[in-house]
């Protein structure tokens, strides 16, 4: 037990050692031989209790119930760190960043820089944020959610319902339009009650918005398709008390109409104000003019059963052009397919990717009202004349 009295010298007069034993490079430290410390040949310490192998000490670095510990610290199993307890990151600026038990049995504290940035509370989690159950499971202030593709792949944020099969019930999704890898739009899906989950709304990447639609066929910035025979768009004003502008029409900056709704009715407005207008004259002949007009009877080939009455837009537009809108005979312009389309099969660079179509006309039919109230005025006068002699 020699080597016991020099280990116990070794480390100090204060120190007791009991059934220690030393034996080459093994240093026993109980009596039934199951809890020492072995240095090997190949740079390692292991240490051994009650005959398990806990801890080992190799160049790479410690393992605790790792024998080859691949890090600077391996744990093979849980890591605990008491309550209230801060595990920090060690780098050249400090103890930087850091994980706290905030000392409840609640919360976990991320922070870097010596500040908080995430917070796990009560399932919640709060980036930025240190109350996130107060507002919601995830909670992000003051800073962005980002989503990274190369935009040749698409990404979404899935909805999941437990209540009927664990099943996807709505998603958000980010994805290239199809024309090139370099631009992108975003889907927005819901299941309906017979469990189809499908596309609702795009928002494409030139600013169109569709609903019920995935293409922009029409060239309008903002369509809606209800080909299903549901209403189209729906505006619902106060349930009482005065009007209310629906919809406002602005050019340059300027209101330039509008629709405004009471209880009870609907108005169609155009600017009238005098303040915007002159050169205001009164006598003008209505009656040579309104003359002609040539209205007519007629049905539109998309509606061979219903007759109708009115006009043919390119014959008023020479008596009053303020009611007709576009030109006679114009049409679309043929677009085709260029280099960076997504090319259909059968089809290459030249081929029409959109044909010409018509660009038909319209009419303002209330824009005749003007004319039809002077025709009459007109006609009055003429009337009280003949009447007078």
């Amino acid at each position: 037990m020699s080597n016991a009295r020099n280990l116990a010298n070794l480390l100090g007069t204060n120190t007791k050692v009991k059934d220690v034993d030393v034996d080459g490079t093994e240093l026993v430290l109980d009596a039934d031989a199951d809890t020492s410390i072995t240095a090997d040949t190949d740079d390692r310490v292991d240490i051994k209790v009650a005959g398990s192998d806990v801890v080992h000490v190799t160049s790479t670095g410690l393992g605790i119930g790792d024998t080859s510990p691949s890090f600077k610290l391996s744990v093979n199993g849980n890591v605990g760190i008491s309550q209230g307890s801060t595990l920090f990151f060690v780098n050249d600026g400090g103890f930087s960043p850091s994980i706290t038990n905030s000392g409840t049995v609640t919360d976990m504290i991320f922070s870097t820089n010596n500040s908080e940035s995430m917070r796990i509370s009560s399932g919640n989690l709060g980036i930025g944020n240190t109350s996130p159950g107060t507002y919601g499971k995830l909670v992000v202030d003051d800073g962005k959610i980002s989503l990274v593709t190369d935009l040749s792949d698409s990404r979404r944020i899935s909805f999941w319902s437990t209540a009927n099969g664990n099943s996807e019930n709505a998603f958000i999704q980010s994805q290239n339009d199809g024309a090139t890898t370099n631009t992108g739009e975003i889907l927005f899906a819901t299941k309906n009650a017979s469990g189809t989950l499908a596309e609702r709304v795009r928002l494409t990447a030139d600013g169109y918005l569709l609903i019920n639609r995935t293409n922009t066929a029409s060239g309008s910035k903002a369509m809606i398709d209800f080909q299903d025979g549901g209403r189209g768009l729906g505006i619902i004003g106060p349930s009482s008390g005065g009007g209310s502008q629906a919809m406002h029409f602005y050019t340059g900056g300027s209101q330039v109409g509008s629709i405004s709704l009471t209880t009870s009715a609907t108005s169609f407005n155009t600017s009238s104000d005098y303040r915007l207008k002159e050169n205001v004259v009164t006598d003008w002949d209505a009656t040579t003019r309104l003359k002609q007009l040539k209205p007519s009877r007629f049905n539109f080939k998309a509606d061979k059963d219903t007759t109708l009455d009115g006009f043919l837009a390119h014959e008023v537009s020479g008596i009053v052009p303020e009611a007709v809108s576009g030109d006679k005979d114009a049409m679309t312009k043929e677009v085709l397919y260029v280099d960076g389309d997504e090319i259909p099969k059968g089809k290459k660079v030249g081929d029409v990717k959109t044909p010409s179509q018509i660009e038909p006309q319209g009419i303002d039919q209330s824009k005749l009202v003007p004319l039809l109230v002077k025709t009459v005025q007109e006609l009055e006068a003429r009337i009280t004349a003949l009447e007078s002699k």
